[in-house]
């Protein structure tokens, strides 16, 4: 569903659908502008939910786009992803997808032309550094920086928080790390020429 909030007191409802492409849980979701258009990429929360893009760019009317199945990765089945940010970097679109079963990682996906979304990187939480690989992530937030673009995230119940360059969508390197105790969620922003 789709809210008009103009007027935070009074909310109004706005379109809304129910039946996107084998769309049966939808667990995270982030939006993006290209042009005059806005975009939702939506991640399924179980049981090989695809990744769905939606035009949104008329709110009473949303309407499906393109679809990555979890078929559709090589060799890493895309599933549970209930983490999801999209960033921008050299004129294309990337969004960062959790997969917290089987195997257990972050995916990227080329959302750039919204009908036909592409698999690009992935990378395991073992790789990356997360303190627990079996854990799922409990936030997960992207930003850019000069030419370079990077993702945090952090693990429910895990005591990691890291920092992943992902510059290059096929190949994602973890570049930081840092201890905290059971951290949850994760939120980016930039202030005097710093990043928090």
């Amino acid at each position: 569903s789709i809210l008009n909030v103009t007027n935070p007191d009074a909310p109004e409802a706005l379109g809304s659908a129910t039946d996107w492409d084998l769309m049966r849980h939808r667990a995270a979701l982030d939006t993006w502008s290209a042009g005059d258009s806005v975009y939702v990429v939506m991640a399924g929360g179980c049981c090989g939910d695809p990744v769905q893009i939606i035009d949104v760019t008329d709110p009473d009317a949303p309407v499906a786009r393109g679809v990555v199945q979890s078929y559709e990765w090589p060799g890493t089945p895309l599933e549970q992803g209930t983490e999801v940010s999209t960033w921008s970097a050299g004129g294309s679109v990337y969004a960062m997808v959790e997969s917290s079963v089987y195997a257990r990682g972050v995916e990227i996906i080329d959302v750039t032309d919204p009908d036909s979304p592409v698999a690009r990187g992935f990378a395991t939480f073992d790789s990356l550094g997360f303190d627990d690989p079996h854990l799922p992530m409990a936030g997960l937030s992207t930003w850019s920086f000069g030419d370079s673009a990077y993702a945090i995230g952090t693990q429910l119940f895990g005591n990691s928080v890291v920092i992943i360059n992902v510059t290059d969508p096929d190949s994602l390197v973890a570049v930081g790390n840092v201890v905290v105790v059971e951290p949850h969620t994760v939120k980016v922003w930039n202030s005097g020429g710093n990043v928090y």
